[in-house]
């Protein structure tokens, strides 16, 4: 039964990693474990030995781990999987310093557990045994130094670490025994730890179980818990004959959690045959499935004369209600090897990843229904890894757990000959990107030079635009210089592999050289119609903001000219101010500002406001009547309803107009200059209205004269409020 891989949410990804891959290339290039080598040695790849896990998943904080090898110290560190870069990062979290050891962890959602040993038959090669605590608020791993221990007293090819339902720990290997003849045997045995680890009891043989010894020197062990139980599997070749056909087989021993170690095992012989067996096993468990088990095997059948290339190589086996069911996952024609198998609960899928050929080369996946029927399709499979860089890439490694959609899946892998880690994930989670960065200055006078720093997360690809037409691609531009006076908006958009992307902003003004451009606004009339002069100003230009004002006025009276302009507002952060003048003065004013660098913008343009002379001051000729008037100008008006009557003053003017009262029915009046007409004028109107500023003339200087204003109506009321006059 074919399924689609795509289809089923994790699709083998072609990912670019830190060194760029070729057209074609699946998977991701990491880093350079060792020194390439001229010959290929599956074994010496930090990837090995294949019952082992280097991996593991940790759901509280979506990270995936994995004890791998550091080139510069040659010794085995936790390194953090960051999805964004696609990348190991190295903790410098300290695992085991001995070259070539081979490790496998187990995490147990609150420590990780680590046993490595070297092939080595000595004392220093022995089984050692760590701990490590996970705080997930800072991402790190604490050793329990305390739990060191030994496990053993030489050197094996593999151990493997399980824990049962009780918290007892679990560690197999298959070890040298000397004989009273004096030849040696090989043997399954098993080391029990308790409370996770703090102490662990002596390595023991499998006890009752007779088939555990008498292995060859190639055999293999692993072990896994399951269902309230734990089972030791293990290959048995037969070590008597060097030549020629022989009968091996692989077996499995379960105990019950509730058991003392040393009592209740059972064997089952999963199978037995010529050539059947080789030293290839690989163990996962259906966490959520009433504990089925499933085993991958590579067989002996490429050493069987003649070879028959229909021959199952790569098998599966499931153990489920008590029974072990057997599946071809590959042929000898396949030349597959070192399989391991990884239950996907979320996607319904058993995985199963292998490796073409002996020597290395191409990391193939094959899946079936995680609830079966299992048979896999024909052939090798889906590439998984496939690196052009690295063409004996071998020895697949991934988590015991099984992964969810949560998790995705990574697969680690190793190249013998390169010296080169390989790996490829499939939906493991990239968080989102976040944008941010920091601009020192973010306001100046031109030419300006900000600095940039990027502090986005989570990122692998960035986009600056400085606003001005410039952009960059850099993560790290440095710094951007801005050679015209203006506002601009620096953008960031940072975007992770997956495409996701995230903006960040911030504004830059740039000054002129010359300081902020300062205008007025008030005084916005030639006049006023009250005694008080208000004055109102600020920065216009797109710089920096002025951040004191100096403003400085100058006045004229009727019987001088405008006096040279004084300091009136000096380094000011008020942008209004006001004062009550004199009637028939006239005040100009100019305003500049400086801004935080010290730079002084020019003066203003002068804007200039004058102060009525009320009509009190006016000579009196005819019938007139002081009146008392709230809401007029001073509080006064002369009025009169007599056709001739007049008032007269004296002014030295460029512009002059009448404040007046208009209602209904009011009559008429004319101003004159000496004895010629300027204006006539009518005030009356729809509704009564006081302080009514009606422009009478303008001269191109100055002039002195006597101006009348003479009533042209008779028996209609005329109200005088002032006399406007302005010497600008």
């Amino acid at each position: 039964m074919a399924i689609a891989v795509a289809t089923l949410g994790l699709t083998p990804l072609a990912l670019s990693g830190p060194a760029a891959g070729a057209e074609g290339d699946v998977g991701t290039r990491g880093f350079r474990y060792g020194s390439p080598v001229s010959t290929s040695n599956p074994n010496d790849a930090p990837t090995a030995s294949k019952p082992q896990s280097k991996l593991w998943y940790v759901e509280s904080t979506n990270t995936w781990w994995g004890v791998l090898l550091d080139d510069a110290s040659n010794a085995h560190h936790i390194y953090r999987f960051d999805a964004v870069s696609d990348s190991w990062v190295d903790t410098g979290t300290l695992v085991d310093s001995r070259e070539k050891a081979r490790v496998d962890v187990l995490w147990d959602g609150q420590h990780v557990y680590v046993v490595s040993a070297r092939t080595s038959r000595t004392a220093a090669d022995a089984i050692q045994f760590r701990r490590f605590t996970y705080d997930e608020s800072t991402g790190t791993y604490t050793r329990d130094a305390a739990l060191d221990d030994t496990l053993n007293t030489i050197g094996v090819e593999a151990a493997v670490i399980a824990k049962d339902s009780t918290g007892r720990l679990w560690v197999t290997y298959t070890n040298v025994r000397s004989l009273t003849d004096g030849t040696n045997t090989y043997e399954v045995r098993v080391i029990v730890g308790s409370n996770q680890g703090e102490s662990w009891g002596n390595p023991m043989a499998l006890p009752g179980i007779p088939e555990s010894t008498g292995l060859s020197d190639d055999d293999i062990s692993s072990v896994v818990a399951h269902g309230g139980k734990i089972s030791v599997v293990w290959s048995k070749q037969d070590p008597t004959l060097p030549t020629g056909p022989s009968e091996s087989a692989f077996y499995v021993a379960e105990h019950a959690d509730s058991d003392p170690s040393s009592t209740g095992w059972t064997l089952q012989n999963i199978a037995k045959g010529i050539d059947l067996a080789d030293d290839h096993v690989n163990l996962s468990v259906d966490g959520d499935g009433a504990g089925r088990v499933f085993l991958v095997v590579k067989t002996g059948a490429d050493h069987n004369e003649p070879i028959d290339p229909a021959s199952a190589l790569v098998q599966l086996w499931v153990l489920e209600n008590g029974r072990w069911s057997h599946y071809t996952h590959s042929t000898v024609a396949d030349n597959m090897t070192r399989p391991i198998v990884v239950v996907d609960r979320d996607n319904g899928l058993l995985r199963v990843f292998a490796t073409h050929t002996t020597d290395g080369g191409t990391i193939y996946q094959k899946t079936v229904p995680l609830a079966g029927p299992y048979g896999f399709t024909e052939g090798k499979g889906t590439p998984f890894i496939q690196l052009a860089s690295d063409t004996h890439t071998n020895n697949a490694t991934t988590t015991k757990q099984n992964v969810t959609r949560g998790s995705g899946l990574l697969v680690l892998a190793s190249d013998q000959v390169t010296g080169y880690y390989a790996h490829n994930s499939a939906s493991v989670p990239v968080p989102d990107p976040t944008a941010s960065f920091t601009a020192e200055p973010v306001d100046g006078v031109n030419p300006l030079e900000v600095s940039l720093t990027n502090t986005s997360t989570s990122a692998t690809g960035y986009s600056w635009n400085f606003g001005d037409g410039e952009e960059s691609a850099l993560a790290s531009p440095g710094s951007h210089t801005y050679d015209e006076p203006g506002e601009y908006t620096i953008t960031l958009t940072a975007t992770n592999r997956s495409g996701a992307s995230s903006t960040a902003t911030d504004t830059v003004t740039v000054a002129p050289a010359g300081g902020p451009t300062v205008a007025m606004s008030s005084p916005s009339r030639t006049y006023t119609t009250s005694r008080w002069v208000g004055t109102a100003w600020k920065a216009t230009s797109t710089g920096l903001p002025a951040v004191s004002y100096e403003v400085r006025r100058s006045e004229a009276t009727q019987e001088a000219g405008f006096t040279s302009y004084q300091p009136w507002q000096t380094a000011t952060t008020s942008t209004s101010a006001g004062f009550r003048g004199v009637p028939g003065e006239t005040y100009c004013f100019k305003a500049r500002g400086t801004d935080r660098f010290g730079n002084t913008g020019p003066w203003s343009a002068v804007r200039c406001t004058a102060v009525p002379l009320d009509e009190r001051s006016m000579a009196v000729a005819g019938s007139w009547r002081k009146a008392a008037s709230a809401g007029s100008y001073l509080g006064t008006v002369m009025r009169s309803t007599a056709k001739g009557a007049a008032l007269t003053e004296v002014i030295s003017a460029k512009r002059i107009g009448l404040v007046v009262t208009k209602a209904p029915g009011s009559g008429k009046v004319a101003v004159y200059r000496g004895r010629t007409l300027v204006k006539r004028i009518s005030l009356a109107s729809d509704s009564v209205r006081k302080r009514v500023f009606v422009p009478v003339a303008s001269y191109e200087r100055q002039t002195r004269a006597s101006f009348r204003v003479v009533v042209l109506s008779s028996g209609r009321w005329v109200v005088v409020d002032g006399l406007a006059v302005s010497r600008r």
